[in-house]
């Protein structure tokens, strides 16, 4: 109870090509970000690194789902990494 709250941080990965299966619990079906969400509704949505790419003339950011509660990313086999936390997060998952 002492100790003080843990600042926000991220993390950022580059897989193999092959870890493109997305899995996540939390806002959807589509992107959504802090200023864009009221559309986005929890729940279990699957897509791929490849689909979440956005069709924007200068692509900046795309892909992000906010309010997560958990993600995973796949290979074709289901072999990946999951991750979570007792807290919401975004995350996104897209081939650059």
């Amino acid at each position: 109870d002492k100790m003080p709250e843990m600042p926000c941080f991220g993390l950022a990965w580059k897989l193999p090509v092959e870890f493109s299966k997305i899995t996540w619990y939390g806002k959807g079906p589509e992107e959504t970000y802090v200023d864009r969400c009221e559309g986005g509704k929890i729940g279990v949505y699957h897509t791929t690194a490849e689909a979440e790419i956005s069709g924007y003339l200068i692509p900046q950011e795309c892909g992000n789902h906010v309010e997560t509660r958990w993600v995973t990313v796949t290979d074709a086999n289901g072999t990946g990494i999951r991750l979570g936390s007792i807290r919401v997060f975004g995350a996104s998952v897209y081939m650059p």
